[in-house]
């Protein structure tokens, strides 16, 4: 009996170890295409860069645009922080997510867009970047 409760607490352990993995490499491979798509495409790069830093200098479909790459990065931002609180992710991998987030939103376009959007996300997570990122 003592055997086969070792056993599955290695088996849980390992099943563990390999959700966080996934979810991990899963959240990974969305942020490493998504900015790769904007990288590799010249126009959206700059109204990346002007929307951070001067989000009134965007057109209306400019800031569109950017308007939905912020939403794709805070969700992406936002799953890695439920997967977090859920224990899905380990605490290293939280805050590595953690901090390229907060790297890739900084700037007044960022601070616009999320007095716009913080509705749109998990209370947990619009609390989290309420507190701790935009905090005023």
């Amino acid at each position: 009996m003592l055997v086969t409760l070792v056993y599955l607490a290695s088996q849980v352990r390992q099943g563990t170890r390999a959700i966080e993995a996934t979810n991990h490499n899963i959240i990974l491979q969305t942020i490493l295409s998504h900015e790769t798509d904007v990288v590799g495409n010249e126009r959206m790069a700059e109204i990346d860069e002007r929307g951070a830093n001067d989000p009134d200098a965007l057109s209306d479909i400019e800031w569109r645009r950017f308007r939905t790459l912020a939403l794709i990065r805070f969700g992406t931002w936002e799953a890695a922080f439920l997967n977090h609180q859920k224990g899905m992710i380990d605490n290293e991998s939280w805050k590595a997510f953690d901090g390229g987030a907060r790297l890739q939103t900084s700037g007044p376009g960022y601070v616009r867009f999320w007095q716009e959007a913080a509705s749109a996300h998990a209370p947990s997570f619009a609390h989290y970047v309420d507190e701790n990122v935009f905090r005023s």
